[in-house]
């Protein structure tokens, strides 16, 4: 696209295009910015977050109050790990089960984040697996966040409102560090997908938003972390104040959001996940997980036909902006005015971000933010309309 000189050799010369994408891809692979740079900062954040959550855990336990909350983040912790597991047993399922347990011990000592990014930038390939590496990096990612993270910040939230002096103020650090993990895993998912030539290729019509253009890739990496960063927390700001007031309500209050989207999923008849055999069960978890990390973080990714939609994804958006400032009416504590100022202060910031943001990708990817189709629409016009094998049989 810079050297259109280039462009006769492309056309006239056999195995020329084939010849440059070995070079480019290997110069992908090799390079310390780029893929490898993201998915390791992205692993080590993981980590950090992990290491962090066990620290605020056993703060907790050396209060008799915060007991139940211990509790509950190691309970987050457990469930993170089963719910990986329970992905490792449907990716490696055709191997042995020798292969199936070492996968199992790695998620079970939270090696998972550095292990995917060593794959990825490797350019690892397996095929028995039933997803590519990088899907598999992505699925990992998400259930960390909807297992760990989300749930993880608003807890400690919740603690810092009810109890801040016994939460100690490591529990801001470790709130910080889980927004800025939750947001940079957001980015990378989306950043990844958009830019990887095989999805761009055998998906046109959705992926390519972000430029070709190196500055400005970079500027819409750092927008995608800010946009979503900002979005977890007001998000979960949001949460542990109407926990604060009524912990019912905010059971109810979440639940029902969750509630209607499935039933929404179901009328369409769009409730059963992409991969191959998914059992009901696993299309019940991934649907929730991916609705969960919508509402928490606003990865863009998630707008795809397969996932949320165009348009379940901006009405998630819209409302997850719009409900802190519902809960802060049922919020009565001292702190009220502060975090009034505080939630005014973040939407402007988020809505500054996205502004800048949608004046920095290709507007021609726009509707794709507003789309009703299901992923068996999206399928179906997928090979009506492709030309080539590749895009057919994607």
């Amino acid at each position: 696209l810079h050297y259109v000189q280039l462009d006769v050799l492309f056309k006239e010369v056999i195995g020329f295009e084939e010849f440059m994408l070995v070079i480019a891809n290997n110069t992908l692979r090799d390079s310390m910015y780029g893929m490898v740079y993201r998915v390791t900062v992205g692993a080590v954040l993981s980590t950090i977050d992990a290491a962090t959550d066990i620290y605020v855990i056993s703060t907790y336990y050396q209060s008799e109050e915060l007991y139940g909350q211990a509790n509950a983040m190691l309970a987050m912790l457990l469930g993170n790990i089963i719910v990986q597991l329970t992905f490792v047993y449907t990716q490696y399922n055709r191997k042995s089960w020798l292969t199936i347990g070492k996968e199992a011990m790695i998620s079970m000592l939270f090696l998972r984040p550095p292990v995917d990014a060593y794959r990825v930038s490797t350019n690892h390939e397996d095929k028995e697996a039933r997803v590519d590496r990088l899907s598999e990096m992505v699925l990992n990612k998400g259930i960390e966040l909807s297992c760990e993270s989300i749930p993880g910040c608003v807890l400690q939230l919740y603690v810092l409102l009810k109890n801040s002096e016994k939460a100690g103020t490591f529990a801001l650090v470790s709130i910080g560090i889980s927004c800025l993990t939750t947001g940079f895993a957001s980015a990378m998912i989306a950043f990844d997908f958009d830019v990887d030539v095989p999805h761009r290729k055998n998906q046109p019509k959705f992926y390519g938003y972000i430029p070709n253009d190196n500055s400005l890739r970079g500027r819409c990496f750092v927008l995608m972390t800010l946009m979503s960063a900002l979005h977890n927390l007001s998000r979960s700001l949001g949460c542990a104040l109407l926990a604060f007031s009524d912990a019912e309500m905010a059971l109810l209050f979440i639940g029902g959001e969750i509630g209607l989207y499935l039933v929404y999923k179901i009328l369409r008849q769009d409730f059963h996940y992409w991969p191959r055999d998914v059992p009901l069960i696993g299309s019940f978890i991934a649907r929730i997980l991916a609705k969960v990390v919508v509402d928490f973080t606003g990865c863009l990714h998630f707008r795809h036909p397969y996932e949320l939609g165009g348009l379940g994804f901006t009405i998630s958006m819209i409302w997850a902006q719009i409900s802190p400032f519902v809960a802060l009416q049922y919020f009565d504590g001292e702190m009220k005015d502060i975090m009034t100022g505080f939630l005014a202060v973040s939407f402007t910031a988020w809505l500054l971000s996205n502004i800048i943001f949608f004046c920095t990708i290709e507007l021609s990817y726009l509707n794709t933010f507003f789309g009703s189709m299901t992923a068996a629409q999206y399928t179906c016009e997928l090979y009506l309309t492709s030309k080539e094998d590749s895009q057919k049989f994607d």
